[in-house]
């Protein structure tokens, strides 16, 4: 994997492309924010009329940003444009529609990584564990 690009898009484009269903003109990229969702998904919207498709956001802001635009746009969502955003942060389910998101379990994570490190110090653990935490999918209206 090249340092430079992010794990989750080195991981969707492997997927994507054993999947055989890897398009680069639909991987939009910029900052994590909202703005940025807004402006690729204006972007995108400039240069075709995306139907019957489904976009994975980084984050919930980029996508909250995304949607934005699509409503702007009269693009229904979901019957033309599914969407999806990543954290489930806690306006996901107050904007229109509603975001499908994947739920991490933060506090969980922050506890397991305090816990693993307390046990390396107590124990003087010199081998490194990798643990994988589980994530859901909360399914609300945009998908």
């Amino acid at each position: 994997m090249p340092p430079t690009e992010d794990i989750r898009e080195y991981y969707f484009r492997q997927y994507a492309k054993v999947k055989k269903v890897l398009n680069e003109d639909l991987i939009l990229l910029d900052h994590f924010n909202v703005d940025s969702g807004y402006q690729l998904m204006k972007k995108l919207l400039s240069r075709e009329s995306p139907d019957n498709i489904g976009f994975i956001a980084a984050n919930d802001p980029l996508a909250i940003g995304a949607l934005k635009a699509l409503n702007e746009a009269k693009i229904a969502v979901p019957e033309q444009v599914s969407l999806i955003g990543i954290n489930d942060i806690s306006i996901s389910k107050y904007v229109y529609p509603s975001l499908t998101s994947i739920r991490i379990e933060k506090e969980l994570m922050g506890k397991t990584a305090v816990n693993l490190m307390m046990e390396r110090l107590r124990d003087d653990r010199q081998i490194c564990k990798k643990v994988f935490l589980e994530t859901s999918i909360v399914k609300r209206e945009t998908t």
